[in-house]
């Protein structure tokens, strides 16, 4: 079975809003490729 890995990484802009990101990523050192989904 393959394990992920979750963080919640967040920053402030330079207008003062915050953005919150949910990465999930599987352990391991394979390269893989990028999906990134954004919701408004």
């Amino acid at each position: 079975m393959l394990k992920i890995i979750k963080k919640i990484a967040s920053m402030v802009t330079r207008d003062g809003v915050k953005l919150i990101a949910d990465i999930y990523r599987p352990v391991t050192t394979e390269k893989l490729p990028v999906l990134l989904m954004r919701q408004p």
